[in-house]
């Protein structure tokens, strides 16, 4: 698509605090962080180079100055985010601790209907 190719990032402005996620979008996913004022920014994928490409464009003083970075328990992003702001603080956000548990409570639950199932 000529227009994503024509794209600019905005580089004027990386707010102190920062949160990271992914979105679906059709077969894979995309990287997207917002900041508690507003949406910032979607990247077309959520691979490290592609993100550290990016934030990369941002001066070491405006990374500096990023204090949290609220995220899921991705292990990729929490060996990336110290590297891309060094005075950061990570942050695992309670909606994916809740997510995590409720599947972690389903996988149990419909294991011990299906032991119940062949017991019956």
């Amino acid at each position: 698509n000529d227009e994503l190719q024509d794209y600019r990032y905005d580089y004027s402005h990386l707010p102190a605090v920062l949160s990271f996620d992914e979105i679906r979008i059709s077969r894979s996913y995309a990287f997207v962080y917002a900041s508690p004022d507003s949406f910032m920014e979607i990247l077309r994928s959520r691979d490290l180079n592609t993100i550290r490409s990016y934030f990369y464009g941002f001066s070491l003083k405006q990374r500096q100055a990023v204090t949290h970075v609220f995220m899921d328990m991705n292990a990729s992003y929490a060996t990336l985010v110290p590297e891309l702001f060094p005075n950061v603080q990570i942050v695992i956000d309670r909606f994916h601790i809740v997510q995590l548990m409720t599947r972690a409570i389903n996988t149990i639950r419909t294991g011990i209907q299906h032991l119940l199932d062949k017991h019956s």
